[in-house]
């Protein structure tokens, strides 16, 4: 990426604010500015137009009313619809020496009602008509402001008014919870002022928006800025007006300075054309994700000698605390657009914890120290001291709960909250960067992603989008399929007239909640008793075909025949698909018939050409559902051979191939047996009174420890292990593979083994090693498999411990002498072993039809064992395990 700038081009008319300035008061500057320029427009919007002397005019008598209430110390609630009056009684507010609390009308009445109880405040300006459809119960001293204006007697009384007082009380959205109200005094306000006012040079010249309500955080530059510098403030209601009359208000205003949130300029802006937008010397955007496809464009519509400026900040900050300037020739390169370098004396560092910062790269919480920042909650001290830490300079540290990293050109990529970065079937998604991709899709006018169920087993990515009414759903899907990855493809993608959204036009998140609540209710798995005495195959196989597909992939897309991606359907999962269907159709499914790009249509007719009449009448015969297989298979995968095994047990009894997380996607470091183990869904886990755990190899220890996690948990009661050759501590033949141990030492025991390879194994975690379990050589190898060898040889290295239980295990040992302890150490952890020899070796088990036979009867005989055991009134412990 082409780095932007950290400043401007210095302008040589451009007078900086002095540091000094912040000690002055709001009303004391206004009034000097209107003495300087009586005559200039202040402020104007569609319908009225104000010059600075008829502003100080009204903010004056405004003042004098809310001066006969000096006497009571209340901040002063504006009550007022989104027009100049409202501007005007925060400087007349701030002129008395009081702090104003901004409310808007259009915002929900409980929720302003709410934020008047808990302000504790006595006044509140507005109107009868306003005042009386906000019905508040309590007695509060009104203000008519149509009356406070009549009041022509100038207000003289500035001392009133001192930089320490406080300025305002803004209440944060309250989209997840209780709204609460972050508080300012007037020198910290100045503060904020002064340093946009410097950072964009803003003088008298300029035409600046305000598209933002004032009852909201992003209006206070814009207002103060404009009207402390002689520059003019136009106003546009985007909720009474429309996003769609943001290019005529630019164009007919000639607007030099554009201040907007991203959403509000991606659906406003693209509706114009460049002529429009020929005066802007300066585009503002902060307050929300800001997309590659938003900078592209700026570039496309407006004019070379344009800027824009990005910067992020908060409430709680109470400025922006990153910031910088883009042009025509700034490459971006990713899809999110970093907000910015660090802005003098607003210092921020990440960290997992405060006092433990991270490197350049690492992602961690944001914080920021400032003496500027708020001051803290009003009315919630406890609140305070949780996200405000004092400093022994009078600065304080605010906890944002927001998360970053610093990239290597210095710049801060936000990641948002800390559940912005989630994990759904072991993959890391961000959720900014699927927005950042459908948003740049053609068509696409606005996205909002959300993680349904986001802390369970069935997490899922759900969009909800407006569109162009041009753009099928369907077609956007295809181009999506080729941009997104299985795991980032949103298998729910909805359509909105409008996506809903606050006052200050970010996503509602709560009301976009509830409607996907609504929407996952509606479209629950269709019921699984559907008739089976239908005549025609076809229907018969759809019949069925129905559940299992939507067990895996999205019943929108089986309704529309989409295929298994664009469903949903994850590609780890396809091999669990084709075991479930040869389990319900009774027929062999071929592996040229799974992929990616598999239909439902398409699987329907080779499912009923292949169907014999007796498997129709085999499917409908109820199975054994006491006993339920559930496999675990290596970490590194199951080959043809393996898949064989498990699909003629899969013909015996039910069978579940166990679901790893996809740690492939993980970090090397923050993978581990436990980790892995760990992050095994147990819900998979709840067919089967009686449950038989089969381990291959690794995915025995896997099993084990899932076991421990399922008894720990009370959540099955009758299990059962078969192992298949495997140790239960971390060396192994595989461990000597890795690292190309000779197989003569083969015989030596596992402790001296152990000490042999320990170091050798440690440098594989860095060091990719030649001979692994991905065949081929090294310089064949893609990175998949590169980094699946790090992960094998790391996991290897890894001691291991578990739970005792009471129980038998059967293990099958093959010939080879990679230990002297008899039982690979399970012994440790069971009751019991019964070990069955196979007379080959590891590496052999599945490599000759006679071996994958003889351990497939062993394993059936084993099998029919447990359920004699099972079905035995008295259970012999003791019996005899018998194999050919």
């Amino acid at each position: 990426m082409q780095s932007g700038f950290k400043t401007l081009p210095i302008n040589e008319d451009f007078k900086p604010l002095s540091p000094e300035w912040i000690n002055g008061t709001v009303f004391s500057y206004f009034s000097n500015i209107a003495s300087k320029y009586p005559n200039k427009v202040a402020i104007q919007n569609n319908e009225q137009q104000f010059t600075y002397a008829q502003a100080l005019k009204i903010v004056s008598s405004i003042a004098q009313s809310i001066s006969r209430y000096s006497e009571i110390d209340s901040p002063v609630i504006i009550y007022l619809e989104n027009d100049p009056y409202f501007v005007f009684s925060m400087i007349g507010t701030l002129a008395t020496g009081k702090g104003y609390l901004p409310l808007d009308p259009s915002f929900p009445k409980t929720r302003n009602k709410d934020i008047i109880k808990h302000s504790e405040a006595k006044i509140i300006i507005s109107t009868p008509t306003l005042l009386e459809s906000l019905s508040f119960d309590e007695p509060l001293l009104f203000i008519d402001i149509h009356e406070a204006i009549k009041n022509e007697t100038p207000y003289t009384d500035v001392l009133k008014s001192t930089s320490e007082q406080l300025a305002y009380i803004i209440y944060t959205s309250g989209s997840t919870g209780q709204p609460k109200g972050v508080f300012q005094n007037q020198k910290n306000l100045l503060h904020d002022v002064k340093q946009y006012i410097n950072a964009i040079q803003l003088d008298p010249k300029d035409k600046h928006s305000l598209l933002y309500s004032p009852s909201v955080n992003g209006a206070i530059r814009d207002i103060f800025g404009s009207l402390l510098t002689g520059a003019t403030l136009y106003q546009n209601n985007l909720r009474k007006h429309g996003l769609l009359s943001l290019p005529d208000f630019v164009s007919k205003n000639q607007i030099t300075i554009v201040h907007t949130m991203p959403p509000i300029f991606r659906a406003g802006i693209s509706n114009g054309v460049a002529d429009q937008f020929s005066t802007v010397r300066l585009i503002y955007l902060a307050g929300d994700k800001i997309f590659e496809g938003d900078i592209e464009l700026y570039k496309q519509l407006f004019p070379a000698n344009c800027w824009v400026y990005i910067g992020i900040g908060s409430t709680e900050n109470a400025t922006i605390y990153r910031q910088w300037f883009l042009n025509k020739l700034t490459k971006i390169g990713r899809g999110i657009v970093p907000v910015g370098f660090e802005v003098e004396e607003r210092p921020m560092h990440l960290a997992i914890e405060e006092n433990t910062p991270i490197g350049t790269g690492e992602v961690g919480q944001i914080f920021v120290t400032s003496k500027y920042c708020a001051l803290g909650y009003w009315k919630d001290q406890e609140l305070s001291k949780q996200f405000f830490d004092q400093q022994l300079d009078g600065s304080r540290t605010v906890k944002t709960g927001d998360w970053g990293l610093i990239n290597g050109d210095g710049l801060l990529e936000f990641k948002g909250r800390r559940d912005g970065q989630v994990k759904i079937n072991g993959y890391r998604i961000e959720i900014a960067e699927v927005e950042a991709i459908i948003s740049g899709s053609p068509g696409v006018e606005n996205v909002s992603v959300l993680i349904r169920n986001q802390n369970e087993s069935n997490a899922a990515i759900v969009a909800y989008i407006k569109l162009q009414r041009s753009i099928p759903l369907d077609d956007l899907k295809l181009v999506l399929s080729s941009k997104l990855s299985g795991s980032m493809f949103p298998p729910k993608i909805y359509v909105l007239d409008e996506i809903p959204s606050l006052g200050n036009f970010k996503t509602d998140l709560r009301a976009l909640k509830l409607i996907d609540e609504q929407n996952a209710t509606l479209e629950t798995t269709p019921p699984k008793g559907v008739e089976s005495e239908v005549d025609d195959d076809a229907r018969f196989v759809k019949a069925r075909l129905l559940n299992i597909w939507c067990s895996f992939a999205s019943f929108e897309s089986f309704q529309k025949n989409q295929t298994w991606k664009i469903g949903g359907g994850n590609s780890l999962e396809a091999v669990h698909f084709q075991v479930a269907l040869e389990q319900e159709f009774r027929i062999e499914i071929p592996q040229n018939w799974i992929s990616s790009e598999m239909l439902p249509q398409a699987l329907i007719s080779k499912i009923s050409k292949r169907l014999p009449v007796e498997s129709r009448q085999d499917a409908q015969l109820s199975r054994d559902t006491k006993f339920h297989l559930y496999f675990f298979g290596p970490y590194y995968g199951t080959n043809e051979t393996t898949t064989h095994y498990i699909k003629e047990l899969a013909k015996r009894l039910p069978l579940t191939i166990v679901r790893y997380p996809d740690f492939e996607a993980w970090e090397l470091e923050n993978i581990s047996f436990d980790s892995i183990s760990d992050a095994i869904d147990l819900n998979q886990f709840s067919n089967g009174e009686v449950k038989i755990f089969i381990g291959l190899c690794m995915g025995s220890v896997a099993a084990f420890r899932t076991l421990n996690r399922l008894k720990q948990q009370n959540l099955a009661a009758n299990l059962e292990l078969l192992v298949l050759d495997y140790p239960v501590q971390s060396q192994s033949t595989l461990s000597r593979r890795l690292i190309n141990l000779p197989w003569k030492i083969q015989h030596l025991p596992f402790k001296t083994l152990s000490e042999l390879v320990f170091s050798k194994i440690q440098n594989l975690i860095k060091t990719v090693p030649k001979n692994s379990i991905s065949k081929g050589p090294d310089s064949e190898k893609t990175e998949k498999q590169k980094k699946l060898d790090q992960i094998i040889a790391k996991i290897m290295s890894q001691q291991r411990e578990f739970v005792f239980e009471e129980m038998t295990i059967y293990l099958f040992k093959s010939n080879t002498r990679w230990t002297q302890n008899m039982d690979y150490g399970w012994g440790k952890y069971a009751r019991e072993i019964h070990r069955i020899d196979l007379n080959f070796n590891h590496g052999d088990i599945f490599a000759a039809p006679e071996n994958r036979q003889k351990l497939l009867n062993n394993t059936l005989a084993i099998i029919e064992l447990i359920k004699q055991n099972h079905h035995s009134v008295t259970e012999n412990n003791n019996a005899e395990v018998i194999v050919s």
